[in-house]
């Protein structure tokens, strides 16, 4: 979860427990998390919900995204997920509910990230990392 979204619902940073480890990214770069928060999630609608208590890591970091639902929620929930199919299913008690992702927000939401988040500059590998920093 990004601090931004702790910030919109309201919730004040001391609800946060402290988190003594980094998250590391998928090219090797590290964020410490400003701390974890659990909050209940229902899925579904009455006779068939399904609560499930979820814990949140909260960093402070630019992103066009409230919230990112990693494997731990997808474990908690017994989640399917066909990315293919932009679609995820949860079981609810007696039922399947289906939670459709929509492609055009999707591409939409990836645009505005790169564009705020990545300079052409940052791509070229003839410019040091010193020069990029000293703008």
């Amino acid at each position: 979860m990004f601090k931004k979204t702790l910030d919109q619902l309201g919730i004040e940073k001391a609800r946060l427990r402290e988190v003594n480890t980094p998250l590391y990214g998928f090219t090797g770069d590290s964020i410490w998390p400003v701390g974890t928060i659990d909050f209940l999630i229902t899925f579904g609608e009455d006779p068939d919900q399904f609560p499930t208590m979820i814990t949140y890591v909260v960093v402070d970091a630019l992103s066009v995204y409230y919230v990112i639902l990693g494997r731990p929620f997808l474990v908690a929930t017994k989640a399917g997920v066909s990315l293919y199919h932009n679609v995820m299913k949860i079981p609810t008690g007696e039922k399947i509910e289906t939670i459709r992702g929509d492609q055009e927000s999707a591409r939409k939401c990836y645009a505005t990230s790169v564009k705020e988040n990545f300079q052409v500059g940052d791509l070229d590998p003839r410019i040091s990392i010193n020069e990029k920093i000293d703008g």
